[in-house]
């Protein structure tokens, strides 16, 4: 079950076999039904999730008007890791949610474990390595157009695109629904 986060770990860190099977040992398998979060605004994030199966969406709310706005900025389809990045390293409460899109099957690694590892050995601080790998696109700081962001994600991540509902896809490209089907009836 653990093989497919433990090869992500091992591309980035490059690990022994001995050191990978003490990672595989702190490794915990953890099922969130579709809805549920992973992670609620106002916590500390102190796990690391990899996705193995479902979806994930990562989002804040944005106060503005007395009107909500719910401004994604994270979506997670199998494969990858998923947590939030400033919460994580910074150890402050987290400014966003995360929660399951769909029901989720994921493997947590806790950060409390991982240091009681970094404390057996010095090697396994190459793990830090692996969070500043994780994907931190900021599509709204990009300088791609609307239709070079779409393209880029139908090209590289169309998982993405299969699986989350077109106002999430264009929330998180910082575009409008709109905008994107105007996109795809011109690349048809």
């Amino acid at each position: 079950m653990y093989k497919a986060a433990l090869a992500s770990i091992q591309a980035v860190c490059g690990f022994s076999s001995a050191e990978l099977d003490m990672i595989a040992g702190i490794m915990q398998l953890v099922h969130f039904p579709a809805g549920e979060l992973l992670l609620k605004k106002g916590e500390t994030s102190l796990i690391m999730y990899y996705l193995h199966n479902g979806s994930a969406r990562h989002y804040y709310i944005h106060e503005t008007d007395d009107i909500d706005n719910d401004i994604t900025i994270g979506l997670y389809t199998p494969g990858v890791w998923v947590t939030d990045h400033f919460s994580f390293t910074s150890r402050q409460p987290s400014r966003n949610n995360i929660v399951a899109f769909e029901d989720c099957e994921l493997v947590a690694l806790h950060v409390e474990s991982v240091h009681n590892l970094i404390a057996k050995s010095q090697a396994f601080l190459k793990l830090g390595m692996m969070l500043n790998k994780v994907q931190l696109t900021d599509h709204s700081q990009s300088l791609l157009s609307a239709e070079e962001r779409y393209l880029d994600l139908l090209n590289n991540n169309p998982q993405i695109i299969q699986a989350f509902p077109l106002k999430y896809i264009a929330s998180y490209l910082r575009i409008t629904p709109e905008t994107i089907s105007r996109i795809r009836s011109r690349i048809k």
